[in-house]
């Protein structure tokens, strides 16, 4: 998992560094520096930050969704149940 986590920080950053610095490397007057990977790994990074947050709410969301609906079921089963005219 964290290799994986790694791995995507690493894509992210060379696209990001890419798109931020096509114009300079098209027309051949970048320098490459290390400052010039700040911002692209700052990019990445929250991405990635926000990519596992958005996976982890989504799964509580469906856990908690499931939970209601069967909730729900049970209550809604019991109240049919109880309304119903004994013979």
């Amino acid at each position: 998992m964290m290799l994986l986590l790694l791995l995507g920080l690493f894509i992210l950053t060379l696209i990001f560094f890419f798109v931020l610095n096509f114009h300079q490397i098209r027309q051949g007057r970048f320098v490459f520096q290390w400052r010039s990977f700040i911002l692209p790994f700052s990019l990445s990074l929250a991405l990635l930050i926000v990519d596992l947050f958005l996976k982890v709410a989504f799964h509580y969301a469906l856990i908690i969704f499931v939970f209601v609906a069967a909730s729900c079921y049970l209550l809604l089963h019991l109240l049919a149940k109880r309304s119903k005219p004994e013979r």
